[in-house]
This record gives structure tokens, C-alpha cells and sequence, in this order.
């Protein structure tokens, strides 16, 4: 589902390392009104998803830290899912390039695609139905091609990819 709030979020934010100067010269009771309008996004994106894939999100304030992912970290990502599985939160302000995929969001603007580049204690349990090896398979399958089909773009926004 693509929302108009996404696109209006990531400009009234910015990222996490470089906010919007919007942002920065808010007073405190807006910034919270921001941060608080991402939460909202969220809730209703899994909302709409929950009879899909529900879960549970855990998600805490703005100040935890935000850790750099090695390039090694990337070899435990996986699309496979058990019921009860405790995976870590996506803890970019942006959208994921698998939800840019999924979503064929032709909307959201080129600074507001973000790959993971972090991780927190952010997470998220799983209770959808189990998504095994051939699965995953299958969608690192279409993602490829995505991403063969979109290499300049990417190259252009200084998206590595692998």
C-alpha cells in the first residue's frame, strides 16, 4: 500500500543522520508529533497486513542507538518465516528497497529509498504462516530481476547492490 503520509514523513523528518532543517528548527512538541506520525504509519501498514503476515512490533524511543551493519551481517537476511520467529526492525527513516519491490511504489521519491545500513533493539515477532527455503527462493528470484531491470537507477542513487 503506498501512502501519501509516507512520501510527507521522510520530507518533514529527514534521516536519521542528517534530519530536515524543518525538523531540526521544530519545537519539541512537533518533533514528537513527527515521530508519533511514523508510528501511526506503521500501525496502519501492519493493520492492512495483518491478516497476511501478523505480528507483533516492539519499538522503543528515538534515543537508541543505531548500530552499522558489517557487509557479513547480510548473509543472515532471508525471507524464510516460522510462526513465533523474533526478527530485527528495519531503523531507517525511509522505505526499504524490498518494500519499494513488493509495493511497485512508483511514488516514493529517490532520497527516500534506503537500503538497511543499521540495526537496534528493534523488533518485530512473527505469527503468518512459514515461508520455507524454496520460498525464499522464489522472491530473491523476483528481486534479482528487480534490481537488473533497475541497476542504473541504482548505481545513480549509490545503492549497492550485490
Amino acid at each position: 500500500m503506498i501512502c501519501w503520509l509516507d512520501m510527507e514523513f521522510e520530507t518533514l523528518r529527514g534521516t536519521i543522520k542528517q534530519h530536515s532543517m524543518f525538523f531540526e528548527e521544530a519545537p519539541n512538541i512537533i518533533k514528537t508529533a513527527i515521530e508519533q506520525l511514523n508510528l501511526l504509519i506503521h500501525r496502519w501498514e501492519s493493520y492492512n497486513s495483518s491478516t497476511k503476515s501478523p505480528r507483533i512490533v516492539v519499538t522503543f524511543d528515538h534515543s537508541r542507538p543505531r548500530i552499522p551493519l558489517d557487509e557479513e551481517d547480510y548473509n543472515l537476511f532471508s525471507f524464510e518465516r516460522y510462526y513465533g520467529q523474533i526478527s530485527l526492525n528495519y531503523c531507517e527513516v525511509g522505505k526499504p528497497i524490498v518494500d519499494v519491490i513488493k509495493d511497485d511504489d512508483l511514488h516514493v521519491s529517490d532520497e527516500n529509498i534506503r537500503p538497511l545500513n543499521y540495526y537496534s533493539g528493534d523488533f518485530n515477532m512473527y505469527f503468518g504462516k512459514v515461508i520455507n527455503k524454496n520460498e525464499h527462493e522464489e522472491i530473491m528470484g523476483r528481486i534479482w530481476i528487480w534490481f537488473d531491470s533497475n541497476k542504473n537507477k541504482l548505481d545513480e542513487l549509490g545503492i549497492k547492490h550485490f
